[in-house]
């Protein structure tokens, strides 16, 4: 149990070490200034660059690891994660056919397989449409050498979406999980053709 805590407790530390080292340019590339046409407004922006291509390596390696490698985290993390629900359930399924029918097992597990696929697609899908548009034409705008410019209230959305994305989670787990009180049910009438096999030996 110590090792596990000690475990969690290195990867918490770690991540918030990673965090803090990959926001620090950010004190520097950020600045308050006013906004275009007016003298009283002011707002934060990424305009502290001595060149442009200063702004293009920034923002490359803040969609890589704000997007791209996400992304492939949570596809590499999420498919192993099914991969061991299946290979549980066939585990399972080989346990208990001797002593009741498969059609039980698959009662009570295709259902939990199923959910969890929809589950992992559905944030990966979510965390993609709500970062890419941003990303992308923030991208777009940086290397088109002043060609294309994102209107002010565009960017304000963009970024809106962006952050949608970490208010969203919540309500996908509550959406697929609102069903759970119903396990229970279905455990017990699986199981049951094995208790009753059980009691009808003990009695013998």
């Amino acid at each position: 149990m110590s090792k596990s805590f000690s475990h969690i407790r290195l990867t918490i530390i770690i991540c918030w070490l990673s965090s803090f080292l990959i926001a620090i340019p950010q004190l520097f590339i950020f600045e308050q200034s006013f906004i275009l046409g007016s003298l009283t407004k002011y707002h934060c922006a990424s305009t502290g660059y001595t060149a442009e291509w200063q702004r293009r390596v920034y923002f490359t390696i803040f969609a890589c690891y704000v997007l791209v490698i996400p992304v492939l985290c949570m596809t590499v993390w999420y498919i192993k994660i099914i991969g061991v629900i299946g290979m549980s359930i066939k585990f399972w399924t080989q346990n208990i056919r001797d002593q009741t029918t498969s059609l039980s097992s698959a009662f009570v597990t295709s259902p939990a397989k199923v959910k969890t696929v929809k589950l992992a697609m559905t944030i990966i899908i979510v965390f993609v449409v709500c970062w890419t548009p941003y990303m992308v034409i923030t991208l777009i705008e940086i290397y088109s050498h002043g060609h294309f410019r994102i209107p002010s209230w565009l960017d304000g959305v963009l970024q809106a979406i962006c952050f949608l994305q970490s208010g969203a989670n919540p309500f996908i787990y509550i959406a697929f999980n609102k069903g759970r009180k119903h396990s229970p049910t279905l455990i017990l009438n699986a199981a049951s053709p094995m208790v009753q096999k059980a009691d009808r030996r003990e009695r013998r």
